[in-house]
């Protein structure tokens, strides 16, 4: 098999897999949305019910908890922040720009699937 045939056999086999991929995204969509959903009805339930746990079976249960999420750390939240911190703004705006400019940055190559 020369190049140009292997190559071609490669380029498909990519397709495939993109297209494969594509469906299961979307299959991941429906179900957390469904999930989502059902997570909202059984917590309703158990606040209703003043329940902390459900039994599932007899070695599991599911249980209400807590978590924190924190959001995205964004250039304008640092602006705020500094801004409450530090006394001029001439300093804020060396600081942030500082950050933008020496922030790492990497390349990476990949390939992407265009309609011509």
């Amino acid at each position: 098999m020369d190049k140009t045939e292997k190559i071609k056999k490669y380029i498909e086999k990519f397709m495939s897999v993109e297209n494969e991929i594509q469906k299961l995204q979307e299959k991941m969509k429906t179900w957390k949305t469904w999930k989502q959903k059902l997570q909202e009805a059984i917590l309703q339930y158990m606040d209703d019910s003043d329940s902390l746990t459900l039994p599932v079976s007899s070695t599991q249960q599911l249980k209400r908890i807590q978590r924190t999420e924190h959001t995205a750390l964004s250039f304008h939240y640092l602006e705020e922040c500094l801004i409450e911190i530090l006394t001029e703004e001439e300093q804020v705006d060396y600081v942030l720009e500082y950050i933008r400019e020496n922030r790492e940055v990497k390349k990476v190559y990949e390939l992407k699937v265009c309609s011509i």
